[in-house]
């Protein structure tokens, strides 16, 4: 593919600022466009990124005990990624797509086919991915890692839930709250553009800009439930759809749609 019809053209692939994020799309890329070494992919990522080279990018990656919200999410651009590619020598992209329409063919599922069913999808993503990444839940039935996780024996759900950032792209900023449904279900209110903590008690516009409330499973696999029966309750402002709509994060170990489980 001509390197320069890409040009200009902008992309809302984004991930936390994180080394496994990075390593995922990565590893994908490189399937993609088997042609360009290793090493200079990793620089033109960084390029992407909005960084000189890859140890800067790599130094102002989030780590434990950090404050997430001083870490903003990376996005990736095409026109930088390419002009990288060119000073490596790559006149030639092969088949890469572009970092927009490859983040749709790898990770969003197809039914997500309207800028309504893609900002809930991004949303309910984005939230479960800045979970994992800061290692507050995992993908198992029990791994509930924030403060007050156990589970009560009489409901079987955890004592308590948690708040917790949520990386967003463009600077949205984001809140979100999880808990334990039992049998390894979570529950994931997000909010963007959120109006203090109310994300707690429901979604909707008393609780943010945009809101999505999701279930994630995670006893028989793991994958947010959305299919016909059931799925993800949004409430957005017509103004900032759009932009959520476009702003893609890859899946991190699960899937971004799946049985819904009554």
């Amino acid at each position: 593919m001509d390197m320069t019809r890409l040009l200009g053209e902008g992309s809302m692939l984004f991930v936390p600022p994180c080394a496994q994020a990075l390593r995922t799309v990565k590893s994908r890329m490189s399937a993609a466009i088997p042609h360009i070494s290793s090493s200079h992919l990793t620089e033109a990522l960084a390029s992407a990124a909005g960084f000189r080279t890859n140890a800067s990018l790599r130094a102002s990656l989030w780590e434990l005990g950090k404050d997430p919200a001083t870490c903003p999410a990376l996005e990736f651009h095409d026109r930088k990624f390419l002009d990288r590619l060119r000073q490596f020598g790559y006149e030639d992209a092969g088949e890469w797509p572009g970092f927009s329409r490859f983040a749709e063919q790898e990770w969003v599922s197809s039914m997500y086919n309207s800028d309504r069913a893609m900002c809930a999808r991004n949303l309910l993503t984005a939230a479960i991915v800045s979970g994992l990444t800061q290692r507050l839940f995992g993908l198992g039935p029990g791994d509930n890692f924030w403060a007050g996780a156990d589970i009560d024996r009489l409901s079987g759900r955890s004592k308590n839930g948690t708040y917790f950032h949520v990386w967003m792209p463009g600077g949205i900023p984001a809140l979100a709250w999880v808990d334990d449904n039992g049998m390894g279900e979570l529950t994931i209110k997000v909010a963007c553009w959120p109006k203090g903590d109310r994300i707690r008690s429901s979604g909707g516009f008393e609780s943010g800009e945009a809101t999505a409330v999701g279930w994630l499973e995670r006893e028989k696999g793991a994958w947010i439930m959305n299919d016909h029966r059931g799925g993800i309750d949004l409430t957005v402002r017509r103004a900032v759809q759009r932009r959520i709509a476009q702003a893609i994060s890859p899946t991190v170990g699960f899937q971004d749609k799946g049985t819904f489980i009554m």
